[in-house]
């Protein structure tokens, strides 16, 4: 908007210039960070192969598109032209349309596990069950891998009425506390989230606040608590569900590392085959080595 000169040149010497269906296109794909044809098919809801044959009639166009591999895969249009295309996008598209095509984007970027393109399609589409359904589905996975700042950055984005609605955001902030040596600051997230649902209603609730519960068990485990740690951890495995294999294989690391720092050897042994035994936790990986050394030793 303050290039006034160089919107008027995309919006009459470039956009204008353009077959209706060409314009169509771009308008409902500026929002897109980068573009596959698999991508633009899903979010626009045609047919298969659509999308990758108009990227390619978009590049022989020098429509300021340029591929990102060299196998042409993906996508993305210039910096400038991207800004112009959300502007007028904006203007000329129907709202409750974009944030349809943004919540497709979103959805798609998941189920192919592009976990920040998901997070950031969620969130510009101000959809608050989809935001939930991504950091449920990865903050666990990040925390073990270190991502911190990324995990920080997704938090802070999310408004605190969300956190209101969902005490699961507080509670991944609790983890990133942990996870970076913030005790207390772990310690007033937990209490907030068990305020919050001092009366849970249904499973969701219960299932998060037997979270909180584990959480307590990790913060005693760091403390070098053991008998807090053995009663927390007793009551979040007697809450937790069954198919939350990776806060209950983690419950049973924590448990095991405080063990071993003690020297009760057996108890710790018996934790580590425990987690063991999580094959299907999406962290198993992440947790699997520390606890082969650990019984190594």
């Amino acid at each position: 908007g303050r290039q006034r000169f160089i919107a008027d040149y995309l919006a009459e010497d470039v956009l204008a210039q353009q077959e209706r269906e060409v314009r169509d296109f771009l308008l409902r794909t500026a929002g897109l960070e980068r573009l596959c044809g698999a991508l633009c098919d899903f979010v626009l809801g045609v047919e298969a192969g659509y999308g990758q044959r108009m990227l390619e009639r978009l590049e022989r166009a020098n429509l300021l598109l340029s591929a990102l591999d060299a196998e042409r895969v993906w996508y993305r249009y210039h910096r400038l032209f991207a800004e112009f295309l959300r502007h007028e996008a904006r203007r000329r598209l129907p709202r409750q349309s974009s944030t349809e095509i943004q919540r497709r984007a979103a959805l798609w970027h998941l189920d192919h596990d592009f976990s920040e393109m998901a997070f950031e399609q969620a969130m510009a589409a101000e959809d608050l069950a989809l935001v939930s359904q991504v950091v449920e589905r990865y903050f666990v996975e990040k925390l073990h891998a270190g991502e911190y700042r990324l995990l920080r950055r997704w938090l802070d984005a999310i408004p605190p009425a969300w956190n209101e609605a969902n005490p699961m955001f507080t509670l991944a902030r609790a983890g990133v506390c942990l996870h970076t040596g913030a005790i207390d600051a772990c310690f007033q997230c937990v209490e907030k989230v068990e305020q919050a649902l001092s009366s849970p209603q249904n499973p969701e609730e219960r299932q998060q606040l037997a979270r909180s519960t584990a959480v307590r068990c990790f913060i005693a485990c760091y403390k070098g608590d053991l008998t807090e740690a053995e009663r927390y951890a007793k009551e979040a495995l007697r809450t937790l569900q069954e198919e939350d294999h990776t806060f209950r294989a983690d419950t049973y690391q924590a448990l095991g590392d405080a063990y071993r720092r003690y020297g009760y050897w057996e108890e710790a042994e018996a934790c580590y085959r425990e987690v063991l035994s999580f094959t299907l936790a999406p962290t198993f990986h992440q947790m699997a080595p520390h606890v082969y050394g650990a019984l190594a030793d």
